[in-house]
């Protein structure tokens, strides 16, 4: 009879090892494609919700009768969270040096009558979009508001917000006129409304407004010399980031830039 043969401890040790180290390698294989897969999708949804944030900024300062020019100091709300300066934690902004828009739209329905709390079709209309820093938002925003605390991120992140308010009054140029007469139209107050949350994940800074031109009686200029003054044409910026263990996705890798300029800007 010929002797039975088989596998040595020796041997089937060796292939133990072997078949560990070969599922260990598969492990880690399937832990760097699950990273790669998450952090491709978080970067495709910041990239959409900016470009999407972006648009939506770009088509209301397309519309609008007069935009807030480089300069112009705006008080906004009433100390809310939602409408506190990321550089400065108080709710007044210098437009120019921190992240904000702003601008007066016509009433929706220039028949209409303009009745706050009522029928707000017929007011002119004030909004502005701005950066709020991530660590305000999840400590102060009441839970239906809060977009929910991410420690690796809360201190270095900023959120992006839009403020509207119905103003009471059914005429764009005759509010401007009073305001100036008033000498308040470079620090004017919005402060009945509060702000709501339109995109996670922006960039620390990278809410940059560049003001290119501005329309002084019925010219284009490249600064604007006085109250009734409106910027006309101007690009802004926004990029997202978002830290997940030890790697930081960007989206984009540099930045989204818009263009913007009004097709319904007032003449004075």
């Amino acid at each position: 009879m010929k002797p039975q043969q088989g596998f040595t401890l020796i041997e089937m040790l060796v292939a133990g090892v072997l078949g560990v180290f070969i599922l260990g390698i598969g492990l880690m294989q399937l832990q760097v494609g699950v990273k790669n897969t998450t952090s491709i999708y978080n970067q495709q949804q910041m990239m959409e919700d900016f470009r999407n944030t972006g648009n939506y900024i770009a088509d209301n300062l397309s519309a609008a009768g007069y935009i807030f020019p480089s300069g112009a100091v705006i008080t906004l709300g009433s100390g809310d969270y939602s409408v506190k300066n990321p550089l400065t934690s108080s709710n007044v902004w210098t437009l120019g040096t921190h992240p904000m828009v702003a601008m007066l739209l016509h009433p929706r329905d220039s028949t209409a009558a303009c009745t706050l709390g009522v029928s707000e079709n017929g007011c002119v209309r004030f909004m502005a979009f701005y950066a709020v820093a991530r660590s305000t938002v999840v400590t102060q925003a009441p839970a239906n508001e809060n977009p929910g605390a991410d420690p690796q991120n809360d201190a270095t992140s900023w959120t992006l917000y839009a403020y509207q308010q119905a103003i009471n009054a059914t005429s764009l140029k005759k509010y401007l006129e009073a305001l100036d007469a008033a000498s308040l139209l470079d620090k004017p107050s919005y402060t009945t409304s509060k702000g709501s949350l339109l995109a996670d994940y922006l960039k620390t800074s990278a809410f940059v407004v560049t003001y290119l031109n501005c329309l002084v009686d019925g010219n284009i200029q490249a600064t604007c010399v006085n109250a009734q003054s409106s910027a006309s044409r101007l690009t802004f910026s926004m990029a997202g980031s978002m830290k997940r263990g030890s790697s930081i996705v960007y989206a984009p890798s540099d930045k989204l830039q818009f263009q913007a300029a009004s097709r319904n800007l007032l003449l004075f």
